[in-house]
């Protein structure tokens, strides 16, 4: 199995957290698009990272959250694109 072991904003004002495999990402409510690296291992001592990019457009329609079959990764924030 894999499992999340660092999250990382790459810009001062989103906040990125994991617990369990899961990733909560709050990005700030202004426009712009805002950024988290995560970091991956598996058993056998293999490691990935990776990017998520969020969207934040005050004009864009609400949206749902958006999980993947079996993904640790989810956006709640409103009217953010995740």
């Amino acid at each position: 199995p894999l499992h999340v072991i660092s999250v990382q904003p790459t810009d001062k004002p989103t906040k990125a957290s994991f617990a369990k495999n899961i990733v909560a990402i709050t990005p700030p409510s202004a426009t712009g698009q805002y950024g988290v690296k995560y970091t991956i291992d598996n058993d056998a001592g293999g490691t990935s990272s990776s990017f998520v990019r969020v969207t934040v457009d005050q004009q864009a329609p609400l949206a749902y959250s958006i999980v993947a079959e079996g993904s640790s990764f989810f956006s709640s924030s409103t009217g953010a694109d995740g």
